[in-house]
């Protein structure tokens, strides 16, 4: 089940801890060029905060200030999607008993809150929680519920039950390489999923140093154009949890690159929502506008005042 982060106090200290036990820093792996790395806020205010990011440090820059249409729906971004049909980049906004699909300017960091997701169900209407979704190349997309897999309609947040599917998990991707769409649950499996009926692959464990002395949990998933998965992984220390960026590839699950802890201006931020959105703009018919990707790492860093609040999860 979904461990929910909550504050913890001396925050500084838990950081400084974290940052010690994480694995020997070093550059990490680029991301294929053209393409860029963006990530979304957990539990932070504003809410739906964007961040830039540099793939092979995981340094983060804010781009807008956050946007949320209702207040008391501050909470976590889920897992995030490019549309490669549209140009349109999606992500879940959630908090206790709300799941909603929205939209993500990558320009400019504004959100667009579409609607509750929603199954009719026949005679058993739901508001499913979405733990992560994905969108292919065609346009279609889909999600993930509780070892539920949907289809999604992204102009109305409609969804369609397709089948039973791998459950706890929370980081799912398609991959413009292969054509398949994959997922990672909360114990690293990684699978390939049958977006036609739900089935799996299961492809092993995905391995990371030192699993012995510390727990990982991947939350996010996304490929670049050259292959390349790229996760959000949780530390879990005695003394709390943050977030950090590693990468692999599907032909060395074993073999995972760590970048860092995703921090802005040297200090943790916790995510649990990577995108990347691929190098060529794609002509947006409606409007004549063009998505243009931010190149991580482009904008000047954002200094922080203050400590900065750690996230934890545990169990809800």
């Amino acid at each position: 089940m979904k461990r929910i982060p909550a504050l913890l106090a001396g925050a500084s200290i838990v950081g400084l801890s974290l940052i010690a036990a994480a694995p020997a820093s070093a550059a990490g792996n680029a991301i294929d060029p053209g393409d860029s790395l963006y990530a979304l806020a957990c539990d932070d205010v504003p809410a739906w905060q964007l961040y830039g990011v540099d793939a092979p440090s995981a340094v983060m820059t804010e781009i807008g200030a956050g946007t949320t249409s209702d207040s008391e729906n501050y909470g976590c971004s889920y897992q995030a999607a490019y549309n490669p049909a549209t140009g349109v980049s999606y992500y879940i906004q959630t908090n206790m008993g709300y799941s909603a699909l929205a939209t993500i300017d990558v320009t400019t960091g504004f959100s667009g809150t579409i609607a509750e997701f929603y199954f009719p169900n026949n005679e058993f209407p739901e508001f499913p929680q979405v733990q992560a979704m994905a969108i292919g190349g065609d346009g279609s997309a889909f999600a993930l519920s509780d070892g539920r897999l949907f289809s999604i309609d992204l102009e109305t947040a409609i969804v369609t039950y397709v089948g039973e599917t791998v459950d706890d998990t929370y980081a799912f991707a398609w991959d413009s390489v292969t054509g398949g769409f994959y997922a990672v649950d909360d114990s690293n499996e990684l699978y390939q999923v049958d977006v036609t009926d739900g089935s799996v692959v299961d492809l092993g464990p995905i391995v990371f140093p030192n699993e012995e002395d510390n727990n990982y949990y991947t939350y996010s998933l996304q490929f670049d154009e050259a292959g390349t998965l790229w996760l959000e992984v949780d530390f879990d220390y005695p003394d709390g949890y943050d977030s950090s960026l590693w990468s692999l590839s599907l032909s060395a699950i074993d073999a995972t690159v760590y970048s860092d802890l995703t921090t802005v201006a040297g200090e943790p931020v916790y995510i649990e929502s990577l995108l990347i959105v691929p190098g060529t703009p794609v002509a947006l018919a409606a409007t004549g506008s063009e998505v243009a990707p931010i190149a991580a790492g482009a904008l000047a860093l954002l200094v922080l005042g203050g400590a900065v609040l750690v996230m934890r999860r545990r169990t809800a």
